[in-house]
């Protein structure tokens, strides 16, 4: 796998810090792949191609997702999944790594920026408003990079998203009160509140005094959500009579 990898490395490389969002997806895809084979290791340390590795792969995770930010949903989801994935085989890996030099802390803190700039980006995407179909670039950014990051970082004993909180709130509060019925705004509201479920565990010592911005957000929701139901049953009764 160590040789595969050493050849693979620098074309994926190059893929993903190409301007175009196509090869930036292709490059994701690659990883993802290496990131599966390389799930199934029994080891009880990392192996040494990954973490020698483990800083510029992360970076150019980091450069692909800036660069895809307002490209084609499917491609920024690809590589947003791709971040998630690397971040998370190294994170899995770390109770396993008593002889490397690669760090815990090192590794939640990368997991921390990714989840932080991609709430970032996200909080730019709801300013936007429901425009250029950027409904499916915020699913996308939620699903496959921003919650499975919340809920590792959730996992750790140190209420490790404290920092990052209220970039998180900023930008997932909004979202739990998107407005639409289509299947993108209803995704993005279930996704929001997954990640708010993991900010109020990862941050909990903070999250007190943002209590009544959360629950008022939350009920507005179940009051449409009543609304809605009422309309759609409402019309679907219509129908039939008609």
């Amino acid at each position: 796998c160590g040789k595969a990898f050493s050849y693979t490395l620098p074309v994926m490389l190059s893929l993903m810090d190409d301007v175009r969002s196509i090869n930036q997806a292709l490059g994701a895809l690659m990883l993802l792949s290496f990131v599966e084979a390389s799930s199934r290791i029994e080891n009880n340390e990392i192996p040494s191609f990954i973490e020698n590795s483990s800083s510029i792969i992360t970076k150019s995770l980091e450069n692909a997702i800036q660069l895809s930010s307002r490209q084609d949903a499917t491609f920024l989801t690809t590589i947003c999944l791709a971040q998630s994935e690397w971040l998370r085989l190294l994170f899995n890996w770390i109770p396993l790594a008593s002889k490397s030099s690669l760090r815990p802390t090192t590794v939640h803190a990368w997991m921390s920026k990714a989840a932080s700039d991609n709430l970032v980006a996200v909080r730019k995407q709801v300013q936007m408003g429901g425009k250029d179909k950027n409904d499916e670039l915020i699913v996308g950014a939620l699903v496959a990079g921003i919650d499975p990051l919340l809920a590792d970082l959730a996992s750790l004993p140190n209420a490790a998203t404290i920092e990052i909180a209220r970039v998180g709130l900023s930008a997932i509060l909004p979202l739990i009160g998107w407005r639409g019925m289509s299947m993108e705004s209803r995704s993005i509201q279930i996704a929001a509140l997954a990640g708010l479920l993991s900010l109020l565990s990862g941050a909990y010592p903070i999250m007190t005094h943002h209590g009544t911005k959360i629950m008022t957000e939350v009920l507005i929701l179940l009051d449409r959500s009543d609304k809605d139901a009422i309309f759609m049953r409402d019309t679907d009764q219509a129908d039939k009579s008609s």
